[in-house]
């Protein structure tokens, strides 16, 4: 969209979310008069395809809307101004709640700089429900960067007010924030004769028709998976010829095509050269902003994105989810069986598969060549990921996840990392507890601020399991918040400063440390040296500390460019 007033803004999101919601099946909607509702309001009634029900009383129209929506079973929207006017719906919104009734429940709002400021008429309307309502929506202020996910957003209010997977029906919140001028023409609209697919059940152990057809055409398909994808989705791999894309905290990896996805996408072309005409993405998103730019390229030029998921939680930050396939992971592995039991014998062209199977041999071979033997903080992650004496690798957020997502040997160890949150806080203490719960070794990798972060957890240790359980904690030391150096605050705010606020430094003496609590530690400086005591340390019950001391977060930052170039000069001449 090119640069546009604001106001000309808002009033094509409204003009989209009402689009989309009658392409939703939403027939009627009721307004209560206002003036910060204004544009949504303007909306609703040119559309000429709603019956607009206009109530003076915000608290009659909520159980007007309530009563419209029982008798036809489809969500009704409910639009009211902010202030008192939204909290006049709460006796309905309880009633729709308890009685299962889908209603779009839309209280226009203040933005943000007249928010706790006195500015008349604005009451908190955040969650102003609390739990009556299945979802609460905030999108903010509309804005252009926005814009691909205005559709799905209104699709995904429809899809909650009417039950999602396993819900019952009922009201949802809303909460659109205007600022003035409130009145404006929209933009012309994209054509559109189908509604936006969001979300389905596992119905039967088969899955959803739209899924089912989506699956069923024959196209260059990249399956990404992450932690927690359905294992059925290996074998449906194989007897396609998809792609299969996995991270190292996916039980996937194992029958991974594609290991070194972050590596492969930086060569220049390579987006374009190794485009999917579907994607398959299941599990937790990776952590590489490259494969997600990407993604979000390929939903833009036309690739449908379709999703696995065990989650009711929203996982789609680009908005580039067409299809989301929702259920336990038995009920996603038996309806992935079950597309695999009705697949007749395919004609299928290997050339897609051949293209990223290449370019996966020459990134890995171009990245072992680079790390073998350097002490280096990839180096170090890819040595743990190959480890035949660990059970798992707990890795701390920021670095050493990345490192590993993008390093790792293909055939790693389970990977397990807090990336719900993705928090350096109580990193080791996660550790500790997964070492307890696990009878294989386990090692943390993790960052010097992060284990600084995480002190406390050192004096309880493993507990009472410290003569039965491992826990390796390999502390990779380069003096500071190593992430910060790939960020641009690194080259635009001046060195000391930067230091203050981001490197954060604090020259912890860590083995001493360790010590003082009562644990095992040494420093180490080699991989060599940090391979044999993993080796002899991994059949030593209790928790051990050790300590590597690697090169400048400058060095760092130089050494990622070193395997980038290594990467493009070994991939690039297999996409022309």
């Amino acid at each position: 969209m090119s640069v546009v007033s604001e106001a000309v803004l808002q009033a094509t999101f409204c003009a989209a979310m009402v689009d989309e919601w009658i392409l939703q099946g939403v027939t009627d909607a009721v307004v209560c008069p206002g003036s910060r509702s204004t544009p949504l309001a303007l909306a609703l009634a040119a559309s000429g395809e709603l019956d607009l029900h206009v109530r003076i009383d915000e608290r009659g129209a909520g159980f007007f809307a309530l009563g419209l929506a029982r008798a036809t079973g489809r969500p009704v929207v409910v639009l009211v101004t902010s202030g008192t006017a939204a909290a006049e719906l709460h006796a309905a919104v309880a009633e729709a709640d308890l009685s299962a009734v889908p209603l779009l429940i839309v209280t226009a709002d203040r933005p943000p700089e007249l928010q706790g400021v006195g500015a008349a008429q604005t009451i908190s309307q955040r969650n102003l429900f609390g739990p009556m309502v299945r979802s609460f929506f905030d999108p903010g202020v509309p804005s252009s960067h926005a814009e691909g996910q205005w559709r799905q957003l209104a699709a995904r209010t429809v899809t909650a007010a009417m039950g999602g997977a396993g819900a019952d029906p009922g009201p949802i919140q809303l909460n659109v924030m205007f600022r003035e001028p409130l009145v404006a023409e929209p933009l012309e609209l994209e054509h559109r004769i189908e509604p936006t697919r969001f979300d389905a059940s596992v119905h039967g152990g088969r899955a959803s028709r739209f899924f089912g057809e989506a699956l069923a055409l024959e196209v260059p398909t990249l399956v990404v998976a992450g932690a927690g994808a359905p294992l059925g989705l290996a074998p449906l791999c194989r007897a396609r010829g998809w792609v299969l894309m996995a991270d190292p905290r996916s039980s996937l990896r194992p029958d991974a095509v594609v290991t070194k996805a972050d590596a492969i996408l930086r060569v220049p072309g390579a987006v374009r050269a190794l485009a999917p005409e579907r994607i398959v993405v299941a599990g937790e998103p990776w952590a590489s902003k490259v494969l997600a730019t990407a993604l979000q390229g390929w939903a833009s030029d036309g690739a449908e994105v379709l999703q696995l998921t065990t989650s009711l939680r929203t996982q789609d930050p680009s908005g580039i989810v067409a299809l989301r396939l929702i259920g336990t992971d038995d009920q996603l592995d038996a309806a992935l069986e079950a597309e695999l039991d009705q697949l007749r014998p395919p004609l299928l062209d290997l050339a897609y598969l051949e293209a990223w199977q290449g370019a996966e041999a020459a990134a890995e071979a171009a990245i072992a060549e680079i790390l073998s033997g350097e002490l280096s903080e990839p180096g170090i992650a890819r040595l743990l990921s190959a480890s035949e004496v660990l059970g798992s690798v707990v890795a701390s957020s920021s670095m050493p996840v990345r490192d590993l997502e993008w390093y790792a040997v293909a055939d790693c160890v389970e990977v397990v990392a807090n990336r719900g949150a993705n928090g350096i806080d109580g990193v080791t203490s996660t550790a500790l507890g997964h070492a307890i719960g696990t009878d294989a070794p386990t090692a943390l990798l993790i960052g010097d601020v992060a284990f600084a972060h995480d002190l406390s957890a050192l004096v309880d240790g493993l507990g009472a399991h410290a003569t039965d359980r491992c826990l390796l904690i390999v502390v990779v030391d380069n003096g500071g918040g190593g992430i910060f150096s790939f960020l641009p605050q690194a080259t635009s705010v001046e060195e000391s400063t930067f230091e203050q606020l981001f490197g954060t430094p604090r020259h912890l003496d860590v083995v001493h440390l360790a010590q003082a609590c009562g644990h095992q530690a040494v420093g180490i400086t080699s991989l060599e040296q940090l391979e044999g005591e993993l080796r002899v340390r991994s059949g030593e019950p209790g928790l051990h500390v050790l300590h590597l001391v690697v090169p400048t977060r400058v060095s760092n930052v130089e050494l990622h460019r070193r395997l980038e170039v290594a990467v493009t000069d070994a991939v690039e001449p297999l996409l022309s």
